[in-house]
């Protein structure tokens, strides 16, 4: 994550532009879920770390967005309401589902 990257999550799913905004790209997270993204973190330590939270899943990215992976396995599937790394760790990830 550069200081000219910015990343948004829309109905439609996720968008990043690198170039402070002036053209965006939507970004592929899953290819059978590129629903509405309701939450982004990046991990303070390593930017190329980032969640991204949606009605349906968690994705992570360790790479700067090239490739993610479906998170969450043992917790319920659901709406992702809420994604953090954990400021003190940023090894460890809050999560807030808004379906229970």
């Amino acid at each position: 994550h550069e200081p000219d990257t910015l990343l948004v999550g829309t109905s439609k799913g996720l968008y990043a532009s690198l170039d402070q905004g002036k053209t965006w790209k939507q970004i592929e997270v899953d290819r059978d879920d590129n629903s509405f993204v309701q939450e982004i973190a990046i991990n303070p330590r390593d930017p190329k770390m980032i969640l991204v939270g949606t009605r349906h899943s968690l994705y992570m990215t360790r790479d700067g967005m090239q490739h993610w992976e479906r998170l969450g396995h043992g917790i319920p599937y659901g709406e992702i309401a809420s994604v953090r790394f954990n400021p003190r760790n940023p090894d460890e990830i809050l999560v807030g589902d808004a379906s229970h």
